[in-house]
């Protein structure tokens, strides 16, 4: 196994840590105290909760990712073909595109979202003010 593989192994491990501390965390009892108290508990666990399915997503990607670069050995820009570097596969395990690429892309998706400039010509006259 590689430096990289090695290194996402590594985050993932830190990431399955991670959500067994989370979990760990649903089992202390709540719903002992006034109502703010239990509302704040409530809203802790929710917030928990939340936190631990975007903590579980990410240990699938990084466990994809750890699956792909073990066939194939490294994972490639679909846009440039150069290797992605692996911090940002660290970031962004699902990463098809290099950072630069990325970066090219949503400046394209957001310039096609704009709004059409106004027609050529000279504007109508604005409505008098009452």
């Amino acid at each position: 196994m590689d430096d990289t593989q090695h290194s996402l192994q590594r985050k993932l491990e830190q990431e399955r840590r991670h959500l067994a501390c989370l979990c760990a965390g649903f089992a202390l009892p709540h719903g002992h105290g006034d109502e703010a108290d239990n509302a704040r508990d409530e809203m802790a666990e929710l917030l928990a909760w939340s936190h631990a399915k975007l903590c579980a997503a990410r240990i699938r990607a990084l466990e994809g990712l750890l699956g792909d670069l073990r066939c194939s050995g490294r994972r490639l820009c679909m846009d440039c073909g150069e290797e992605i570097p692996l911090s940002r596969l660290l970031a962004v395990p699902g990463a098809c595109r290099c950072r630069d690429c990325q970066q090219l892309a949503e400046e394209d998706d957001f310039c096609d979202r704009r709004p059409p400039l106004l027609p050529a010509g000279p504007l109508p006259p604005a409505a008098p003010l009452r």
